[in-house]
């Protein structure tokens, strides 16, 4: 997670998450949707479906994201690590480190060891579906926020870290931007309506 969407898990407003599908299944006539392993080596069988709730009902049996109703995942988060004591480090998401300490440059979370990681992901749900069939609240639930620079005339979605003029007039188009900024590859941009699974659950500090 990055910082917007870590600071709305912990303070309980993002209550799903979605993971692309890898590789993204495609559309193939006579077939209908296909998914294949990236890899002979892989577990997991090739699958195909007509139907696209056949197709949910086929991603949901094989699972291949991963995550599973009732299971706990570490969230990895933004941070810095102390150049001079690597048993020390600082959460992006609390702002810029302290004075004291040699601080790296900011690394992404996707490289935070698991015993750094300071909250777990309860998962509830795990089921799957395109990115574009998102409703107005399916958005607001991933933590996309609603205000108003206008004392109230007019109201503008988006996340904190954004400058006011990027904040925008729908919720779909704040999350299609969000969603864009963090996914540069082109099959998964949101107009394309990449194949995801979505992940109900909640957010928890470590005791």
């Amino acid at each position: 997670m990055n910082v917007d969407m870590v600071t709305a898990a912990l303070e309980g407003r993002k209550t799903v998450a979605r993971r692309v599908v890898k590789p993204q299944p495609a559309w193939i006539d006579g077939k209908g949707w296909c998914w294949a392993p990236p890899s002979k080596k892989s577990k997991l069988k090739a699958f195909s479906a007509h139907a696209k709730d056949d197709f949910v009902e086929a991603l949901a049996t094989h699972n291949p994201v991963g995550f599973v109703a009732g299971e706990q995942r570490i969230i990895r988060e933004p941070f810095y690590t102390d150049q001079d004591d690597a048993q020390r480090i600082w959460y992006a998401a609390n702002g810029p480190p302290p004075e004291t300490g040699t601080w790296s440059n900011l690394k992404n979370g996707m490289h935070m060891p698991a015993w750094a990681s300071r909250a777990v992901w309860h998962v509830r749900e795990a089921r799957y579906g395109r990115l574009t069939d998102m409703t107005e609240d399916d958005i607001l639930a991933e933590g996309i926020r609603v205000t108003s620079f206008t004392n109230g005339r007019t109201h503008v979605y988006g996340v904190p870290s954004w400058h006011r003029d990027d904040w925008r007039p729908t919720a779909r188009e704040a999350w299609a931007r969000f969603w864009d900024g963090s996914n540069q590859e082109r099959d998964r941009k949101f107009q394309r309506g990449p194949w995801c699974q979505i992940v109900t659950g909640y957010a928890e500090l470590n005791a």
